[in-house]
């Protein structure tokens, strides 16, 4: 009986391992993440529906799809991102140079953005 209650929670354990660690996986996994730059997803810590962009980039006016629906922003390689809350590049606006695993006040809030 304890053998089978310690193995139980060892199960537990891992399961809750892999659920925390499946967004990081599933982004590495990724074919279409940048060397350099960022993917925006729609739902906080790096879930739902996403789209990448490679430094350089810009987006005057996010598609109808994403505009302001963007939860989280995952960075690679070397990238700066900017984000505003108007189209081309109008509006309240923040820089963010690391992974933001929920906008927090920005939101859904995001429809122009520029990767540096």
């Amino acid at each position: 009986m304890k053998r089978a209650l310690g193995f139980a929670y060892l199960a537990l354990i891992v399961l809750g391992l892999i659920h925390i660690l499946s967004p990081r996986l599933e982004a590495q996994n990724n074919s279409n993440q940048p060397r350099d730059g960022a993917c925006f997803y729609m739902d906080s810590d790096y879930r739902g529906d996403s789209f990448c962009m490679n430094a350089g980039e810009d987006l005057r006016n996010l598609e109808a799809r994403f505009n302001d629906k963007i939860s989280s922003i995952r960075f690679f390689g070397r990238a700066r991102v900017v984000v505003h809350e108007d189209e081309s590049f109008r509006g309240d606006s923040r820089t963010f140079t690391g992974d933001v695993s929920n906008l927090g006040n920005l939101n859904d809030r995001i429809t122009s953005i520029e990767v540096r």
